[in-house]
């Protein structure tokens, strides 16, 4: 690294100037001829603190006065549009409870309807029990049912319906709650409102709804429901009269709407959506009144449907004549869907209300008082002027003040400076400033000493390397300390495996587990990552694993508790580490394997075509989540059947050219080399490897264990003891 200066300054004679080059090998002085400066202008024959103070006063009153006039002319476009939109929004808002309260009336009709139904089969129930059992009479049923009505009368002031009606297999009434008789044409051809309930005397017909009409009785407007008789054939009717169907519509039409509406809007309870919204002294609208002071629904053709309301000025009426032609002029060309304008100091908004009967839209109309704008516009001018001269006056202070703290360094940079150029080669350079001109300083004194300290910087970096490498050897030899020494002696069973991490320590492990009666555990791990945060991990579900390991608990048990203790102690870190276990009873051949998330293994028997993949549907990867379920998988060996266990860094293993080794490829090498001994196998596999990759380098953890059944007596040790290959050298 080179470091490089320049310090000029002038020499004793005055006419020539005498400069200093640092840089790594040292310090070199000389003298070099001066050129006269320039003549300077006016202002530069003034103190440099001075012009200071001149320029940041200047600049500094060009700019508030510059953001005041800016902030006045925003204040007064940006409060008009603030309530023009909140007129339009408090408009919209409106618009959507009337759209689905105009349809309210209907839908309350419809359920009404169908109270009046299940009304109408409880009486043809009730009916049907009081005569059969309880032996009523006519006279007795009609007077329970008149009970209810009264009954209902006294406690909600109305009844949900008004007379009942009960007939014989005849069609003649002789149970009802009124005093007339009745008789139910029964013609097919008859067109009087009564002939549509005499189909109720046919087996299984539906219930009857009547809308709201003339009746024959006496031409008075009911809404009648009817159904069949339960236990015979008769009919059983429930009826409403206008009155009682009128006075349920009548508190969802668009006039009681906006006359609640209207009542409401000097309340402080504005809409959920203007909750947020903020201007100068109005901090919140939902807590301020919503300036409705009219409201009318116009249809096309300028027809009134409802009116609420009155204008603030001059006591206009919710409607006027001015208003309604505003309305029919948006609805013949509604553009956007919303239209506005003033009507004198009042804001009107007009927008597309949907026809409940489906005919063109109509035209909702709102009127804002807009009394609070002045009054806002005004706070808001106000404050913007005594903010800018408050400013003003602050920014010119502060330029008299900054001036001084710039122009004091530079003295003292200059006396520095002489001192240096006099010969005094020592010389440091102190000054008590920030940023640019302690900048200066330090880079000059940093030069003297940058040399040493990267040499000390240097050393400090190659002890440190050499003890992390030391650290990570050690890390390597206790990991490996962790595998497996030797091969377990196991009847029927020949065993191998090798484990090469793609650095000095890796995160692939594999482990047996001698339990006992015959039976042998297997088990190959993957953690996340590679290095000594994948081996730190590994090591965990390692540990943790072999704890638990018991003849007792089988393969989705045991994984299912590693996945539990690990995932406590690793947390919601995001890593995990995938692992199959596997027990083989050797003296029956039975195999029982779960998969937590890893690699399937590979099954090659004697005959080339038996080959199976050891999979699972369900495991996830240990220590993802808690109480994860796993599959539980058995298997029956058949002799000379080979099982390969690997880890993931097998089959991705890549060539120079980017391409992986790949699962089919290790199956055909497991179906060619099926009859060799298993140490045999797997370093054939390695070489395959190594042609592939090109290299003996890998790129990722390798790992991988094969288990062959020879269907032997017990008895017959078909292996010997042996060291594990961790590398397959």
């Amino acid at each position: 690294m080179s470091l490089e200066a320049r310090i000029i300054t002038n020499c004793p004679d005055k006419s020539n100037r005498f400069v200093f080059r640092s840089n790594a090998h040292g310090i070199i002085g000389s003298c070099t001829q001066a050129h006269q400066p320039p003549k300077a202008p006016f202002l530069m024959k003034l103190r440099f603190r001075t012009r200071m103070t001149l320029t940041f006063a200047t600049a500094a009153a060009l700019t508030v006065l510059v953001m005041t006039l800016v902030s006045l002319t925003i204040a007064v476009t940006s409060t008009r549009v603030f309530y023009v939109e909140r007129g339009l929004l408090l408009t919209k808002l409106a618009t959507r409870n009337l759209e689905r309260g105009m349809m309210l009336p209907e839908q309350v009709t419809r359920r009404v309807e169908d109270q009046m139904v299940v009304s109408a089969l409880l009486a043809a129930e009730l009916v049907a029990v009081a005569e059969a059992r309880a032996q009523m009479s006519p006279a007795e049923i009609s007077a329970l049912f008149k009970r209810v009505i009264e009954q209902s009368k006294d406690l909600r002031g109305y009844p949900l319906v008004d007379e009942f009606w009960v007939t014989d297999e005849t069609g003649r009434a002789y149970i009802r709650t009124q005093e007339q008789d009745f008789q139910f044409p029964l013609a097919p051809d008859d067109a009087s409102q009564a002939a549509p309930f005499g189909k109720l005397l046919l087996p299984d017909a539906r219930p009857v709804v009547q809308p709201l009409q003339a009746r024959t009785l006496d031409g008075k407007p009911y809404l009648y429901v009817g159904v069949g008789g339960r236990d015979k054939p008769r009919i059983v009717q429930v009826g409403a009269g206008e009155p009682l169907v009128r006075s349920i519509q009548s508190d969802f039409m668009a006039q009681h709407m906006l006359q609640q509406f209207i009542s409401r809007a000097g309340q402080k309870d504005a809409p959920k959506e203007m909750e947020n919204l903020n201007l100068d002294g109005v901090p919140n609208l939902g807590r301020v009144d919503t300036d409705v002071t009219r409201m009318a629904i116009i249809a096309e053709d300028g027809r009134v449907e409802a009116a609420a309301g009155q204008a603030a000025e001059a006591g206009l009426p919710s409607a006027d004549q001015e208003v309604v032609a505003f309305c029919r002029a948006f609805l013949q060309s509604p553009g956007n869907g919303a239209a506005m304008r003033e009507f004198g100091s009042e804001l009107g908004v007009a927008t597309l209300l949907p026809n409940p009967e489906g005919g063109r839209p109509q035209a909702l109309f709102m009127q804002h008082r807009l009394d609070t704008y002045e009054r806002v516009l005004d706070r808001r001018v106000r404050f913007t002027m005594i903010t800018g001269a408050i400013m003003i006056v602050i920014s010119v202070l502060m330029s008299l003040w900054l001036a001084r703290q710039l122009s004091s360094p530079i003295m003292e940079l200059c006396q520095a400076v002489r001192r240096f150029g006099a010969g005094d080669l020592d010389q440091r350079i102190t000054i008590k400033a920030d940023r640019e001109f302690q900048i200066m300083a330090d880079s000059f004194n940093q030069m003297a000493d940058s040399l040493q300290e990267q040499m000390r910087e240097l050393r400090e970096e190659t002890q440190l390397r050499e003890r992390m490498e030391s650290e990570l050897l050690i890390a390597a030899q206790l990991q490996r300390s962790l595998l497996p020494e030797e091969m377990p002696r196991v009847d029927r069973l020949e065993l191998a495996a090798w484990n090469r991490p793609a650095r000095e320590v890796g995160g692939d492990f594999y482990d047996f587990v001698l339990l006992g009666n015959g039976l042998l555990g297997i088990a190959v791990g993957d953690g996340t990552d590679k290095g000594l945060p994948a081996a730190m991990l590994s090591t965990e579900c390692w540990s943790v694993f072999r704890a638990l390991a018991t003849p007792q608990i089988a393969p989705p048990e045991l994984l299912y508790r590693t996945n539990n203790a690990l995932h406590r102690r690793i947390g919601a870190t995001g890593r995990f580490v995938t692992m199959f276990y596997m027990t083989v009873d050797t003296h029956r051949g039975w195999v029982r394997y779960s998969v937590a998330g890893h690699h399937p293994p590979l099954l090659a028997g004697a005959d080339p075509g038996r080959v199976l993949r050891l999979s699972s549907e369900a495991g996830l990867p240990l220590g993802v989540a808690a109480n994860c379920a796993f599959d539980e998988i058995s298997l029956r060996l058949e002799p000379n059947d080979t099982v390969l266990l690997y880890s993931d860094g097998i089959v991705e293993a890549q060539s120079q050219q980017g391409e992986f080794y790949t699962e089919a490829r290790l199956i055909e090498f497991l179906i060619q080399h099926r009859h060799e001994p298993v140490q045999e196998l797997l370093a054939a596999l390695w070489r395959d490897l190594e042609a592939h990759m090109g290299c003996d380098e890998v790129s990722d953890d390798m790992t991988v264990v094969a288990v062959r059944f020879s269907g032997q007596a017990a008895g017959t040790r078909i292996n010997t003891p042996g060291t594990i290959a961790n590398t397959p050298a």
